[in-house]
């Protein structure tokens, strides 16, 4: 349990990070590198495609930290659903499945789950941002990485 705190800390971070990293205007075509990782305006081939999507959120870019078959990948969100309204969405596709809630709650001022799949090699930290001035699209940031035991 203190490693999967340590893991949701840790995740909170980079979400913050992600989340002041953004711009206004839509993802710019073709991948950008940046640091050890790049920026892609399209979900990676690897992404899981039963992870839950809420519908109508439109896809703003993902984030891929390296070339590495294990390497963990960040995909971004943004939506006009209300916070209560995405809570609703992802509490109930996490209790159909096929990925679950391993943890959930309020983290940073953030509603957040650690979401895995049974038999899968990644687990998911799904944060839903709200922006202070209440005036901006929500932001959903879905960080995927090799599942740690």
């Amino acid at each position: 349990m203190p490693r999967l705190a340590a893991g949701i800390a840790l995740c909170a971070f980079l979400v913050m990070f992600v989340a002041g990293c953004g711009d206004d205007g839509d993802a710019s075509p073709g991948p950008t590198r940046v640091a050890e990782g790049t920026i892609v305006a399209e979900l990676p081939p690897q992404w899981p495609g039963d992870f839950p999507v809420l519908p109508g959120a439109r896809f703003i870019e993902a984030v891929i930290a390296s070339a590495a078959p294990d390497a963990s990948m960040t995909g971004i969100w943004r939506t006009d659903a209300t916070v209560d309204e995405i809570v609703a969405f992802f509490d109930t596709r996490f209790e159909e499945g096929p990925w679950v809630s391993a943890g959930a709650g309020d983290l940073g001022g953030y509603a957040t789950w650690v979401a895995r799949k049974d038999g899968a090699e990644l687990q998911a930290l799904v944060s839903v941002i709200e922006h202070t001035s209440g005036d901006e699209p929500r932001e959903i940031v879905v960080i995927l990485g090799p599942v740690s035991e």
